[in-house]
């Protein structure tokens, strides 16, 4: 999006939200934080937000709801689990299973071999492992996708506490480069 939507954007904001104290700094911030979302998915997140949000929306929330808009809601781990055993019944052990979710055949690698998944006596303990590996890796996944890249934090040796609005700049100007 560029500055003059990010401008019309934060406009609608404060037109939903007039009791929020929002600056120029907060206008700035704000464009800056979402510059590479696209403004037609900004703007239907900002709408979306309009009608369930008490308050003014954070940065977090408007990423959030954009990436629902353009990848859909977070998939639950049984859901999941429901592929691979479509796939136990239609390829077997001695196939080698294709899945359309890359997370499902992360998931199936980390688990140990295709054919121990298949021949394994005990369901529910795969079930299990299976569902709380997809949805750690999904929830990794969804935060890199809310994100819009991973975040460089400073070290931690840097003293955080005279933090400017000016450093928060220079910090979100370098994500995605």
């Amino acid at each position: 999006m560029n500055q003059l939507q990010s401008s019309e954007l934060f406009a609608v904001l404060v037109s939903l939200w007039p009791n929020n104290k929002a600056t120029e700094a907060t206008a700035r911030l704000y464009g800056e934080a979402l510059a590479d979302l696209d403004f037609e998915v900004a703007r239907r997140a900002v709408a979306r937000l309009a009608r369930i949000a008490k308050w003014f929306p954070t940065v977090a929330e408007i990423r959030e709801q954009a990436t629902d808009l353009e990848h859909g809601g977070p998939r639950m781990g049984l859901e999941a689990w429901g592929d691979v055993v479509a796939a136990i019944r239609h390829t077997g052990s001695y196939g080698v299973p294709t899945f359309d979710d890359p997370l499902v055949a992360d998931c199936v690698r980390a688990m140990g071999s295709w054919r121990d998944i298949c021949l394994s006596t005990n369901d529910t303990a795969d079930r299990a492992r299976f569902i709380e590996l997809y949805n750690g890796l999904a929830s990794r996944s969804r935060a890199d996708a809310v994100a819009g890249a991973k975040l460089a934090l400073p070290s931690p040796n840097k003293a955080l506490r005279n933090v400017t609005s000016r450093d928060v700049a220079a910090l979100l100007a370098g994500v995605g480069k």
